[in-house]
């Protein structure tokens, strides 16, 4: 694959961090591109700090709706117990489902009150009809878009590939991992959200091995990893 100078694309953080009533402050790690992650992911993760003098007990929750046949899930949560002045991370797996009720994540601390850490998870319909894709620090998400699309009108146009990917109406979202507190998980699940991730080959170094393990695990489950500006696989 030929190298290319691509520029920076610069975008916001997924997510800001909320502080409960009693003091926690909750940051949302769920992998996701810059307008709110979406429904579909299979973990979704949260770091909780606690700078209070004592342990804490903290339930984190993604939706508040009831079961249905539709969206059996109803709604997901975790109960962990935070150090005084330490850090817990929260890991909740969930099924691909359409969820039922508010499509949020909360945070419920021993005061009782709940706290919305994120409110602007995207619906189901729009992630089954979006293609989101995953780059490492150096990518543009704009050149990727643009080469995908151009790449898919160009087969379209040759009669090899049928697709409603036009250049002009290519539409998808592509999230930087320079934009996350913790780029690289190390659950393949965190990334399963993404129709594929692209790594540089200049970012490679700084991919944990946890996370090498992880994208392996990921494209073993069917999804997709490109090495741009690689010229061979990495062996692992």
């Amino acid at each position: 694959m030929k190298r290319l100078a691509i520029p920076l694309l610069l975008l916001p953080l997924a997510a800001a961090a909320e502080t409960t009533p009693r003091g926690l402050v909750v940051n949302d790690l769920t992998l996701a591109p810059p307008a709110g992650w979406y429904a579909g992911s299979l973990l979704i993760r949260a770091e909780i700090h606690n700078p209070t003098a004592s342990d804490q007990r903290v339930r984190i929750q993604y939706n508040n709706g009831s079961p249905t046949s539709w969206a059996p899930l109803g709604k997901a949560f975790a109960d962990l117990t935070v150090p005084a002045g330490g850090r817990s991370l929260c890991e909740i797996p969930l099924p691909r489902a359409a969820p039922s009720g508010a499509s949020c994540l909360y945070a419920i601390d021993g005061s009782g009150k709940t706290v919305t850490v994120t409110s602007h998870i995207q619906g189901y319909g729009h992630w089954n009809h979006h293609d989101l894709f995953y780059a490492s620090r150096s990518l543009s998400g704009e050149t990727i878009r643009k080469q995908l699309g151009e790449c898919a009108a160009s087969l379209e146009m040759a009669g090899r590939y049928k697709t409603s990917y036009h250049r002009d109406s290519f539409e998808c979202s592509v999230a930087r991992a320079g934009d996350f507190a913790e780029p690289w998980p190390g659950d393949w699940r965190a990334y399963s959200v993404f129709s594929a991730v692209f790594v540089a080959e200049r970012d490679l170094p700084d991919l944990p091995a946890a996370a090498r393990a992880a994208l392996r695990d990921y494209a073993a489950a069917g999804g997709c990893v490109f090495f741009v500006g690689a010229e061979d696989v990495p062996a692992e």
